[in-house]
């Protein structure tokens, strides 16, 4: 066997394995992947490797999959690309299909919708953590700060969509530090589900969590194709599986339209993170890792990241319609339990959500 094929090889047994074992989210997997291909297996160095991931985090697409398919094509050029993203995703997307298979059937359970509820409560927590992570490198920033309210105050007031917001404030932030420097189903739904896949898929910036506002808004207040409670079920779900938390789309998909829906949506939410890792940003890397303009970028467009989730956790705390809702008492003290073990212990985030789920289950029965 050559040493292309070789490669190959080496590249899908690793991301195959990542994909079935990769649990605790983006930062999780990425960790990951430094450990074992930039220190242990030196398909790239250290160094590279930290340059590599702080531009891949300022641009739209998913974190963990972009720097997947970024190591893969490192290895093994455009086919160790692809494969790289393929095999990392994968184990993912065949647990998601088989959890919303059988969502229908468990779905009106009383005691299954306890037992989501508890879930859902724990990717609260894990979601609301993921802020605080998503946010280190910026804190001592206070134009950080303004853009999160900013992005904040747009989305609760829906003044603007989220991609709009997130791309306007990282140019604007980037022309502020540029400025200062210088003085100092259906055919149709079919379609509509494509688009809102790969629209998301384009505009996650920082972590695959700032997907949940984005589809949230789509599924659940535009199209209005599931409920609050079942899309919290699905986030729960793609943070407990393996692999990229973009997955979440896969079993909402799914009960839209089986598995022809759950691919497609899949496809394209990823497509964007091929685009960008197969064709400009190998090159532009080389050529710009250290430009300070991506630096000031970050600051705006991490802040509209965070502003965006932190709608979405308030909105999933105050559902409408009568839906759960995780202001009392109950829910409140198992939300905390949740973020103390995360903060303290780094309990996985497929425990912490299974646990959850269990806990609140057997304190309501």
């Amino acid at each position: 066997m050559n040493s292309s094929l070789l490669r190959l090889k080496e590249v899908a047994l690793y991301f195959l394995h990542l994909g079935c074992t990769g649990f605790g989210g983006p930062l999780a997997l990425v960790s990951m992947m430094q450990q074992d291909l930039a220190e242990k297996r030196k398909w790239i160095t250290t160094e590279e490797f930290v340059t590599a991931i702080s531009l891949i985090k300022v641009l739209p697409g998913a974190f963990a999959f972009q720097t997947a398919v970024f190591m893969g094509h490192r290895r093994a050029g455009i086919p160790g690309g692809l494969l790289a993203g393929a095999c990392l995703i994968f184990p993912a997307f065949l647990m998601m299909c088989g959890l919303a298979a059988i969502y229908d059937e468990w779905g009106g359970n009383t005691y299954f919708k306890t037992l989501t509820i508890g879930f859902g409560i724990g990717a609260l927590a894990l979601i609301i953590y993921s802020l605080v992570q998503i946010s280190k490198p910026y804190q001592k920033q206070s134009l950080f700060y303004f853009c999160a309210a900013i992005s904040f105050l747009g989305m609760f007031f829906q003044i603007a969509p989220e991609p709009v917001l997130i791309l306007a404030l990282g140019f604007l932030t980037w022309v502020w530090n540029f400025k200062s420097r210088k003085l100092s189903l259906e055919a149709g739904s079919i379609l509509l589900l494509c688009w809102i896949a790969f629209k998301s898929g384009a505009f996650v910036f920082g972590s695959g969590l700032a997907i949940a506002p984005l589809l949230e808004n789509d599924f659940v207040r535009e199209q209005q194709w599931v409920d609050l409670a079942t899309f919290m079920t699905a986030l729960a779900f793609g943070q407990m599986t393996p692999g990229p938390v973009l997955v979440t789309i896969t079993f909402l998909a799914f009960r839209l339209g089986g598995f022809p829906a759950a691919f497609a949506a899949t496809f394209f939410v990823f497509l964007p993170g091929y685009i960008h890792m197969l064709t400009w940003f190998p090159i532009f890397f080389k050529k710009v890792s250290a430009s300070r303009g991506f630096r000031d970028f970050a600051i705006g467009a991490i802040g509209g990241v965070i502003g965006a989730i932190t709608v979405f956790v308030v909105r999933a705390f105050l559902p409408a319609n009568g839906e759960t809702n995780f202001v009392s008492a109950g829910p409140l003290i198992l939300l905390s339990a949740c973020l103390i073990l995360i903060a303290k212990w780094k309990i996985p985030s497929w425990l912490i959500i299974l646990g959850s789920g269990l806990v609140y289950f057997c304190t309501q029965i």
